[in-house]
């Protein structure tokens, strides 16, 4: 009779450890809608350790990630017009914006259509933010700062070092651009500078990057 009753309460425990086992199962498998752990779990925001004090500009190139996606980084470059190419959604203006205040901006745009949740990284890989030089037959011969905001052209770059001096040669102001490391690797621009500044023809101006070099030679013949 004990050794019966012994043997019941066993069955019992066994069965109410396999259940238990059963559900804990059970409740493993279910599937999740996150596809990471919750920020709070990961113990920090990955992007408030962003960089927010170095705005881009133009021809700067950015690493783009974003977690969710388990993709690899990819780089987006900073265009002409002033905006990157975000992939899965389009062009998203980034000028004059920390990589913060960027990712700031696209994380509701992917979470509005495409993403429940998006941890956008990214971080500054290459920058052509610089000076460009200008040197020759100006006032002011030396290094012009590009603005992180504003395109800087050669007619601009010009008026910055203090405009064309008597025997300029306007029409034919050279930009010399390097394009590798080699002595060969670089390429030469010819603007009419005069007929931007004194006849108003933007469209022969020409936007200028970071190391370019604007050379402002003197006239054969000065009269």
């Amino acid at each position: 009779m004990v050794r019966e009753g012994y043997t019941s309460i066993v069955k019992r425990v066994c069965l109410q450890l396999f259940f238990g086992l059963l559900l804990c199962v059970i409740s493993y498998a279910q599937p999740s809608s996150e596809v990471v752990p919750p920020v709070s779990i990961l113990g920090s925001d990955p992007m408030a350790a962003l960089n927010n004090k170095e705005s881009l500009s133009y021809g700067d190139v950015i690493n783009y990630r974003v977690i969710e996606d388990r993709d690899e980084t990819k780089k987006l470059t900073v265009t002409e017009s002033g905006e990157v190419n975000v992939p899965y959604f389009g062009t998203v203006k980034a000028l004059g914006k920390t990589c913060f205040q960027l990712a700031a901006d696209i994380k509701p745009l992917l979470e509005k259509n495409l993403y429940n949740r998006a941890t956008v990284l990214i971080s500054l890989e290459e920058t052509q933010k610089g000076k460009v030089y200008v040197v020759g037959a100006v006032g002011r011969p030396g290094p012009v700062e590009i603005s992180p905001v504003e395109k800087l052209t050669v007619s601009k770059a010009i008026l910055a070092a203090g405009g064309f001096v008597q025997f300029s040669n306007k029409g034919k102001v050279k930009v010399v651009r390097k394009t590798g490391e080699g002595p060969k690797d670089r390429k030469e621009f010819v603007v009419d500078a005069g007929a931007v500044l004194e006849k108003g023809q933007l469209d022969k101006d020409l936007v200028v990057e970071g190391g370019d070099m604007i050379i402002v030679s003197e006239k054969l013949i000065n009269f």
